[in-house]
């Protein structure tokens, strides 16, 4: 006598929402989403993007911001470069956000689980953007900043803060014509307002930080290379952290300084602790780890050295990875490796200046912004 066997072949919910989807990509997760109300609210969810984002699924991103400086008008595009274990996999234009009727092109402030911040030097426009779902919101900074020509953006970051599952914008704002302390601000998306924030030195952190420039995001905090004020050379770093909304001073070890370095290349998380990629002129790239944040002991430890003569440096990953670009190409290169591993198949064209990379997560995480200022 044969006796039927019922095999049962459902995954518990937490097993496929926290192991399985978040290894899949975009496109996959896009059908996904109908497979039921559930399965498409959980995959538009903030929980699932910090998923992907921590489990480490096997697609590596980044968003390349590129200027065509030989248009008429300065032109911006926004490419997404993807790439998986045999090699890059996509590259292709984005359709390009404008925030306003500027003929300045935006820049990337930012990209966190999925979203991305975009503004315009000297303006008061920012603008969100999930370029995955295409949902875009403009928003206007604070009313005391709104069309005041005496005061110039510094310098902004974009980040998240998990104790109240927030993102938030950073500015610091300069007077040109006087030698007034720069103001501070801070928007949070949940409450849709710009609020001031007091900072401690604020005229020493706005001399040291050199040139505009936006903020690197580690680990819901903001950081910024602090440069001697008449050398430039890289001394420590500024850290805005978005939880205690403190500004600190990181410092280096004289080890660190004299190396003389004039470029901050990327600072980033890997192994779970802040590494930082700097430069000199001679195109040799050092890539150092601080073990343990403290004081003018902090234990940096150089990690890393490489050349790249000949090579355009971008954004790295925490796992050690770089992006470059070789004569037209883009490559994704092991820091404890030689030569190239990765590598694009066609060459870029026209890609123009590319001035901006950022790593990102895709995401269907939908946001709506209430700007009250």
């Amino acid at each position: 006598m044969e006796i039927a066997v019922k095999k049962n072949y459902d995954i518990p919910n937490d097993v496929m929402f926290t192991k399985l989807l978040p290894r899949f990509p975009a496109k996959s997760l896009l059908r996904f989403k109908s497979v039921s109300k559930e399965w498409n609210a959980t995959i538009s969810s903030l929980a699932f993007a910090k998923t992907r984002l921590e489990i480490g699924h096997t697609f590596t991103q980044f968003l390349l911001l590129s200027i065509n400086e030989q248009a008429e008008v300065d032109e911006s595009s926004i490419r997404s470069l993807s790439y998986d274990e045999t090699g890059v996999i996509e590259l292709r234009n984005m359709n390009c956000v404008h925030l306003g009727p500027h003929e300045a092109c935006p820049y990337l402030t930012g990209s966190v689980n999925g979203i991305v911040c975009l503004s315009i030097f000297n303006t008061d426009f920012f603008g969100i953007w999930n370029p995955l779902t295409q949902q875009y919101q403009q928003l206007f900074h604070c009313a005391e900043m709104k069309g005041n020509e005496d005061w110039a953006l510094k310098t902004d970051g974009f980040g998240y803060k998990s104790s109240t599952e927030d993102f938030s914008i950073f500015t610091v704002f300069i007077q040109l014509q006087s030698l007034a302390s720069p103001l501070f601000y801070l928007f949070s998306f949940n409450s849709g307002l710009w609020k001031t924030v007091n900072v401690e030195g604020g005229n020493v952190f706005a001399d040291s930080i050199g040139r505009s420039s936006t903020a690197f995001y580690v680990n819901e905090r903001l950081y910024w290379p602090r440069r001697h004020r008449k050398t430039g050379f890289i001394i420590g770093l500024f850290c805005f952290d978005l939880n205690s909304e403190e500004m600190m001073k990181i410092f280096v070890t004289p080890t660190f300084r004299q190396f003389r370095y004039v470029e901050v290349n990327d600072i980033f998380e890997m192994g779970g602790n802040l590494s930082i990629a700097c430069s000199k002129q001679e195109k040799t790239c050092h890539v150092w780890v601080l073990k343990v944040e403290a004081d003018d002991s902090s234990p940096w430890v150089k990690v890393y050295d490489f050349n790249f003569t000949d090579l355009e440096l971008y954004s790295f990953t925490n796992t050690g990875r770089y992006l470059a670009r070789h004569q037209n190409q883009f490559k994704l290169l092991d820091v404890t490796q030689q030569g190239l591993d990765r590598s694009t198949q066609t060459g870029l064209g026209d890609a123009g200046d590319i001035r901006q990379s950022h790593l990102y997560v895709p995401s269907f995480i939908t946001f709506r912004i209430k700007n009250h200022n």
